[in-house]
């Protein structure tokens, strides 16, 4: 039987070939959430006085992060149809992150 490119889901078959190169950005990504939060909190109790540059620097690392990672936190990652409302937000908060 011959396929017919109605039959074909593109997004499935580049979701397969990137899915590791997923999860590794993902991976990264969810490593500089953490590590900025630490730092953050771990300056917020500190006693040593820093700047308001270094705080506003962390603060837009967090935003950063977490805009790339929306469709990990909802769950919908790897999934080939997540929500239109949801990709809308995070297309336009990864847009919006760069000039941070």
């Amino acid at each position: 039987m011959v396929q017919t490119s109605a039959s074909v889901d593109p997004s499935s078959e580049v979701a397969i070939h990137f899915d590791s190169e997923t999860k590794l950005f993902n991976a990264l990504q969810l490593m500089g959430l953490i590590g900025s939060m630490i730092s953050l909190v771990a300056a917020l109790f500190s006693s040593v006085p820093r700047q308001a540059t270094w705080y506003n620097f962390f603060v837009s690392w967090i935003v950063y992060c977490t805009s790339y990672l929306l469709l990990f936190f909802a769950g919908h990652a790897y999934d080939g149809n997540p929500s239109l409302s949801l990709c809308l937000a995070q297309s336009s908060l990864n847009h919006a992150a760069s000039p941070l």
